[in-house]
């Protein structure tokens, strides 16, 4: 549901619903009633709220399916993170890799990894 994803990422956010009223032009108690499900924004409205909290507007819309693409999407890097685990130990087994520059590549990959989760 639209209100309940709203209020957690508004909460995620650390962000008042009169901070957030503020900055999208709203009244607080307009941010209220979109979170109990008392009132839908209309589709720009929508848009602007995915677009400050960073998330696709199916997301913001809880859509159905959403679940199952984050999990396909999971399965998707951890199979990735396996292959260069793999990569990398073959590539120092047979010493065309130094251990310093694997451990680089692994520091690396870690560090990319998290700028996408935050």
């Amino acid at each position: 549901m639209f209100g309940n994803r709203l209020k957690e990422l508004r909460e995620h956010k650390k962000i008042s619903q009169e901070d957030l009223g503020l900055l999208l032009k709203l009244s607080p108690s307009a941010i209220g009633m979109y979170e109990r499900g008392q009132r839908e924004p209309d589709l720009e409205r929508i848009k602007e709220i995915a677009a400050y909290f960073d998330v696709t507007i199916d997301f913001l819309l809880d859509k159905a399916g959403y679940d199952e693409e984050l999990e396909k999407l999971g399965a998707d890097i951890n199979r990735l993170v396996d292959e260069l685990a793999v990569f990398i130990y073959k590539a120092v087994m047979d010493k065309s890799l130094p251990i310093e520059k694997a451990v680089k590549i692994i520091e690396i990959t870690k560090e990319n990894i998290k700028l996408y989760i935050e």
